[in-house]
């Protein structure tokens, strides 16, 4: 707060003496503005009122100037051409104090003529510059509930008020920090309800002063009389509210030296923990809630300084080999790299090993972070589904949006597959994440007949690339073999080794190779582990190969089948609701051939093997870019929609999941600053402004944090 200093030991309060009495009844709030000294902080902040004439005008207030400089002609100047600039459009008032009063007893002059006449206060520091809307907004904010005592604006530089959160936001320029708000501001409720209030700005209701009267004057020259006074009220069940529309910039700490304010702090502290026991615990309760941490992981909304947000691809659990998974993740982050690196600051958190083994540390326009980093994101979006509570809990704490990508429910459906955690991470996804979006009707299907989606939830169907050109190499390979080349892995649900077999059994005398199994003792079969064949031996087989088998029972999308289209090569795939869906998606192309069961699979190869029919045309090109669009037309669309901090707080209320993107049992940088004594808070508070000082110490306030917890 900017305070004026109490130089001596304050006489007793004189009578009001008023330069310029307002003409009319008022019944509005009286705003009571204290001066010590600091004639410049007089212009900008009537600027600023004169701006919001209207306002004052519309709610009934007049403005109560309180000079507590005796002798001390530059503010007394100041004041009175501040008073004739605005004659014509505000009430003003201005009280000169006889003798210095200080800080607490100049604002209760203010305080007494509001109480006298019947009329709510609202106390503003002389550092301040109020916004158009921001007072008219408290009033209704205060009227919403007959036990709202107190109303607090948000600002740059108000303790909990402020909004953004983050330290980084105080000293911007006041345009500046009116943007940030207004962008945050949109994703708030109306209002918060909060332990106690800030004096910079602060309305206080006329019931309060009748009933439990002004500033304690033993706070001297400031520093928790706002608190006091908040306290006293709310043992009888009066609260504190911060109206989230409204904005009041404050510039801080203009009219105390460094060792008088912490000095002042510090003492004033003890005496408010002394007579109130409930307000540490109050406020460190507040800090380290869900309210206070969805307010600062807002921040991460906030586009930088071209305009840019903060998208983040979680591959965290990507390893050093190949699949579709991975494959689809790597061809839909090479197209937002070259799209759409205008647009977002693309990060993609992996493990640097796995990072280096597919290339995407060398990638232009790409940052790759540690899995563990603690860095905040406007939208995190992962390819592929969360196979444990943590890989959930990873993106939900990172990220301010979510999206999932989900593929299939093959690892849900199959017993052999599932591990405990499947189901309880595929449930908080339908019920937390902010969109859902699959690679085909059929999997958005199976995903909504097993776990039904929290109402909000928004869904995209978007394939991957149908064009088959896409999944061509640079280099393609050369063909010259004959063989039938029979594509899965070794799970089950692949069906690589029946099929082989019945192959086997039927064609005996042709060659087969099989990207599945590890090994099989027909001589006139080959078998390699799928998954970790370089791309060239991928390439190779299906350039080779006479016609492609995918045996699969069941797949979300099936990337075999774009592949063989790719080598011109006809697929044989198991018919069901996503085979036709795909052939229909890809123009009911003859070189796609369904067959029911194994049997009948057997009759085709045996009897009448397929062989490709040029000239079918594909219906998509570029379809990466395309998939690519759909996804950050829907990206654009969460950073845009005003529920984000609804959203967080259901998350955090539901997981745990900490401001900052740090593990649950770490704690927060809000919550260590409350479980601090005041003595200790006001060290760290100027060690957090050395940022290798705060790094070297910050164990320590997390040692105190976890024995006090």
């Amino acid at each position: 707060m900017a305070l004026p200093s109490r130089r001596s030991e304050p006489p007793s309060p004189q009578p009001l003496t008023r330069d310029h009495r307002p003409k009319g009844r008022r019944t509005g709030p009286v705003v009571v503005v204290p001066f010590y000294r600091n004639e410049a902080l007089v212009g900008p902040l009537f600027e600023s009122l004169l701006d919001c004439a209207d306002e004052l005008d519309a709610i009934g207030a007049t403005v109560v100037a309180i000079d507590d400089s005796p002798g001390y002609a530059p503010l007394a100047d100041a004041l009175g051409q501040a008073v004739r600039a605005c004659a014509d459009r505000l009430e003003v008032s201005v009280v000169a104090n006889a003798a210095n009063q200080g800080f607490v007893r100049s604002v209760n002059r203010g305080l007494e003529i509001a109480r006298a006449e019947g009329r709510d206060a609202v106390l503003l520091n002389s550092d301040t510059r109020v916004f158009p809307g921001a007072l008219s907004e408290m009033v209704r904010i205060a009227e919403l509930d007959p036990m709202i005592g107190f109303v607090n604006p948000r600002s740059n530089n108000a303790t909990i008020a402020s909004l953004p959160v983050q330290e980084a936001y105080r000293q911007q320029s006041p345009e500046q920090s009116f943007l940030a708000f207004r962008r945050l501001a949109r994703q708030l409720p109306a209002c918060h309800y909060v332990p106690t209030a800030v004096g910079f700005c602060m309305l206080v209701r006329n019931v309060i002063l009748r009933e439990f009267g002004l500033l304690d004057e033993a706070y001297g020259a400031g520093y928790n009389e706002e608190n006091d006074l908040v306290m006293r009220a709310n043992r009888c069940g009066y609260r504190a509210v911060l109206a989230n529309h409204a904005f009041v910039y404050h510039v801080g700490e203009a009219s105390f030296t460094t060792s008088g304010r912490r000095a002042l702090e510090a003492t004033n502290a003890r005496l408010l923990a002394e007579r109130y026991p409930e307000y540490p615990a109050a406020v460190a309760e507040y800090v380290a809630g869900p309210t206070h941490a969805a307010d600062a992981r807002l921040a991460a909304l906030l586009p930088d300084s071209d305009g840019r947000h903060d998208v983040l691809f979680d591959f965290s659990d990507v390893g050093s080999y190949h699949n579709g998974t991975i494959d689809a993740a790597k061809a839909l982050l090479r197209e937002f790299v070259r799209t759409r690196a205008d647009r977002y600051n693309l990060t993609v958190i992996m493990h640097a090993e796995h990072a280096r083994y597919h290339g995407l540390d060398r990638m232009r326009g790409l940052r790759v972070l540690p899995v563990d980093t603690d860095r905040q994101f406007a939208v995190g979006f992962r390819v592929g589904q969360p196979m444990t509570r943590e890989s959930f809990s990873r993106l939900d704490r990172l990220a301010v949006r979510t999206v999932w990508f989900m593929l299939d429910t093959i690892t849900w459906d199959c017993l052999t597959l599932r591990n405990p955690e499947i189901e309880p991470a595929w449930r908080m996804v339908f019920e937390q994440a902010d969109a859902v979006i699959y690679n085909s009707d059929f999997t958005r299907d199976q995903f909504a007949r097993r776990f039904p989606a929290r109402p909000g939830v928004r869904h995209l169907v978007s394939p991957h690339s149908l064009d088959p050109s896409e999944y061509l190499p640079d280099r393609r390979a050369a063909e010259g073999e004959d063989f039938i080349f029979v594509v899965g892995n070794s799970f089950p649900h692949k069906f690589v080794g029946p099929t082989i077999e019945a192959l086997v059994r039927a064609v005996p005398d042709r060659q087969i190779v099989c990207m599945g199994l590890q090994h099989h003792g027909h001589h006139r079969v080959t078998c390699y582990r799928s998954g970790f064949l370089s791309d060239e031996q991928v390439e190779a087989f299906y350039a080779g190969c006479r016609f492609v088998v995918f045996p699969s029972h069941y797949e979300g999308f099936g990337f075999p089948l774009l592949k063989g289209m790719a080598y011109e090569k006809p697929v044989l795939m198991r018919d069901g609701p996503l085979a036709r869906e795909m052939k229909r998606r890809l123009g009911e192309n003859p070189n796609i051939v369904l067959y029911a069961d194994t049997a009948e699979l057997v009759r085709i190869v045996r009897d009448s093997p397929p062989t490709w029919q040029p000239g079918q045309p594909f219906p998509e090109r570029d379809g990466w870019a395309r998939t690519a669009a759909e996804i950050a037309d829907l990206i654009d669309g969460l950073i845009a929609a005003p529920d984000a901090h609804a959203g967080l707080v259901r998350r955090i209320n539901a997981h745990g999941t900490s401001i900052g993107g740090t593990r649950p049992d770490v704690p927060t940088e809000a919550a260590i600053a409350g479980s601090l004594p005041p003595g200790l808070r006001a060290v760290r508070s100027a060690v957090i402004r050395a940022p290798l000082v705060h790094r070297a110490v910050r164990p320590v306030w997390r040692w105190w944090w976890k024995i006090t917890h």
